[in-house]
């Protein structure tokens, strides 16, 4: 059902399929990322958080991402040879059989979130265990999975086999459950704490061979078994951390990592002694993988990939761009345009999003607003709750700043003109500008926090406030009278406020709050938003049309005046904070983990802008199965290039050829879903929509 709503939506309307959202940082990706693998010393894999799968060809020096119409969390990734891999998270388990290039669904009969760990024997014969005991089993491949009865209703995190019947799972509880007959009927083999042994749980097995196995879980757990698990040993990690994943590249040689200390280890004698190596960053790992004894991948939080080269005494990141929080994008223009962040962060773009330059700003504060009033000057704002604030001005587009003010931290700016602004910020303070240089404090009737300001005109100004609350004047910040909405909870705060004209108003808020006006702000009415991530910023571009970013890399967008949303597929997890639209075709949006997300609204993702006239190309069948015909109603006398792209505007195939009446194009390879059929020839570009079924 989830994978026909999503076509559904896709199918009524070309907003999906025209406009796209794509990553500009951090690359390859900002989703957590779970599990690591290699199917030889080029070609890896790596998934992790909304459905990603990356594939690298030339040993992790570049990455591509592949579209999954997944948002759930991939935890493992297992290939049975170069071409037959399976991927599994939530609900989901996804088979490729040409090597990466292709997905497919194979998930019947899994009917929850369950997924968290998967290992193949062969090609037919695979198992995935998750929540609540799960145990499933494949005889084919993937086509079917059926469940095996556990014994146990605890959590399973990690599964391994030493050959078509011996298998080991472990979980939550120090749960360990062993199988000798190809996962027919399961005993459990846990072992009786001892002294400093933590039954906290288990997340990682990892045998080397029939006897030889390890399992590393909470409170820096490390046991192992020289008798095929009847007896464990714990050996000594040197930590008291929560360990992610275990993994050896022979006998001796193996690597364990966690998260909330930030560890990598490494044992050179069988787990006798562990030595903990210095990654060289401060971004948690998840998974390990070694292809031989020096060469080595680590991946985790915030898409962090790491290589070493020298057996992990030395990591280069593989990952690239800033990855500080953002919390507030601006532009000044089309190609122009400022984000602001984390540790005083400021980027500014010159060529529409497509590069970022960091800019020095004096601080290492957090900036959470930016607001330019031409193309070189602008003011930038921020602080913490444990730190003094302050205010920024530029007059030379970022190359330098001045410090206008010191004091209360500020959270968001609004300039009418030149010269006149507005702050707000902690414990209620409202500042104005009237020279862009001197900030003055104004009256205010609440010591909330203060989120959002924004103004409809020159005098009437809007502010976000907790508990559901706005200031509102109609005197230029003279005076302000508090306006209650309509809330459920008390605790539910606005975070964000838009005008597209004087009477039409939206706000949003923590758990999907969505309220709006149409009388200027005199009554607010509450809007079905249909989630309950916290909703962080807002923009409209008239009454009816506009988006809302949020929680859990949400991107909602309206045309009929929010009567009903349209929300993107997830290109990221990560949190988003701020909106910015330089004109009705492009857009961006910031968050966490450094995250820019770039939407072009033009209908090919691309820069041209001629169509080829009269529609003189068709193509049939639509939908179509392994081919399709592409015929020209009249014949061009030149080169056509033909290409296809999916629905996050990436190019999938691609052929050129003479033009003649018509050309068979063959698909077989390309999933099942919709695409774009870019035609192009010297007389402009023609573009139509194909569905393959």
């Amino acid at each position: 059902m989830r994978r026909f709503f999503i076509l559904l939506c896709l199918l009524q309307g070309p907003l999906l399929v025209f406009a796209q959202w794509t990553l500009k940082n951090p690359l390859p990706t900002g989703n957590s990322l779970y599990s690591i693998t290699f199917t030889n010393e080029n070609t890896g894999y790596a998934v992790g958080e909304c459905g990603t799968i990356l594939k690298t060809s030339n040993g992790g020096t570049t990455w591509s991402s592949y579209p999954t119409g997944s948002s759930d969390n991939f935890k493992s990734v297992f290939f049975v040879n170069e071409s037959i891999g399976f991927v599994g998270g939530g609900g989901t388990i996804l088979k490729t059989s040409d090597s990466g290039s292709t997905w497919n669904d194979v998930s019947g009969g899994i009917t929850s979130n369950v997924v968290e760990s998967i290992f193949f024997t062969d090609v037919n014969n695979g198992y995935a265990v998750g929540i609540s005991g799960t145990i499933l089993k494949t005889p084919d491949g993937g086509s079917v999975w059926y469940t095996i009865p556990s014994g146990t209703m605890h959590n399973l995190n990690s599964v391994f086999f030493t050959d078509v019947n011996t298998g080991y799972a472990v979980g939550d509880v120090g749960l360990i459950l062993k199988t000798i007959n190809g996962g027919m009927t399961w005993s459990d083999i846990s072992i009786e704490p001892g002294p400093g042994y933590s039954l906290q749980g288990f997340n990682s097995v990892y045998f080397i061979d029939a006897n030889t196995g390890y399992i590393a879980g909470s409170e820096g757990t490390i046991l192992k078994t020289s008798d095929g698990g009847s007896t464990w040993i714990q050996l000594s990690s040197g930590t008291n951390s929560l360990l992610e994943c275990i993994y050896f590249s022979d006998a001796n040689t193996g690597y364990v990592t966690g998260v909330l200390q930030n560890v990598l280890l490494k044992t050179e004698d069988g787990g006798a002694t562990w030595t903990r190596l210095n990654s060289g960053t401060n971004r948690m790992p998840y998974s390990v993988y070694f292809l031989n004894a020096s060469t080595g991948f680590t991946v985790g939080v915030g898409g962090i990939i790491l290589k070493s080269t020298d057996g992990g005494l030395n990591w280069s990141s593989l990952q690239h761009g800033p990855v500080n929080t953002l919390y507030s994008a601006f532009f000044t223009n089309a190609s122009t345009g400022y984000l602001v962040g984390d540790s005083g962060t400021i980027m500014k773009t010159i060529d529409s999003g497509e590069t970022w330059t960091l800019k020095e700003s004096g601080t290492k504060l957090f900036l959470r607003s930016v607001f330019f009033t031409n193309d070189s000057t602008g003011y930038v704002s921020g602080g913490s709750y444990y730190q003094e604030g302050l205010i920024l001005k530029t007059t030379d587009g970022a190359t330098s700043w001045t410090v206008l003010y010191s004091g209360t931290p500020i959270n968001s700016l609004y300039f009418t003109n030149a010269n006149t602004g507005y702050a707000v910020g902690i414990s209620g303070v409202i500042l104005k500008t009237t020279n862009g240089d001197t900030w003055t404090p104004l009256p205010s009737i609440l010591s909330d926090g203060l989120a959002s300001v924004f103004f409809n005109n020159t005098d009437t100004g809007w502010v976000t406030a907790g508990n559901g609350r706005l200031l509102k004047t109609t005197d230029g910040g003279a005076t302000w009278i508090v306006v209650t909405t309509p809330t459920i909870w008390l605790h539910e705060g606005l975070y964000s406020i838009y005008f597209p004209d004087d009477y039409t108003g939206y706000a949003v808020g923590n758990l999907g709050t969505i309220i709006k006006t149409t009388d200027g702000g005199a009554t607010w009415s509450r809007m079905e938003s249909f989630t309950q991530e916290d909703l962080q910023s807002v923009r409209f571009f008239d009454p009816d049309t506009g988006y809302i970013v949020g929680g859990g890399g949400r991107i909602m967008k309206t045309t009929n005046g929010g009567t009903t949303w349209t929300v993107y597929p997830h290109v990221t997890c990560n949190w988003l904070y701020s909106i910015s639209f330089p004109d009705k075709n492009k857009g961006y949006a910031v968050g966490s983990n450094g995250t820019i997300l770039k939407m072009n609204n033009s209908p090919t993702g691309m820069n041209e802008t001629t169509k080829i006239p009269d529609d003189l190309f068709s193509i049939y069948p639509n939908p179509a199965n392994n081919m399709f015909i592409i015929e020209n109603k009249i014949k061009i006398p030149e080169e056509i290039t033909l290409t296809i792209l999916n629905i996050e505007g990436k190019q999938v195939l691609n052929r050129k050829f003479h033009a003649q009446k018509r050309n068979e194009m063959d698909v077989s390879t390309l999933a099942k879903g919709i695409y774009l059929v870019k035609i192009k020839t010297r007389s402009g570009v023609e573009v139509k929509k194909l569905v393959i079924q």
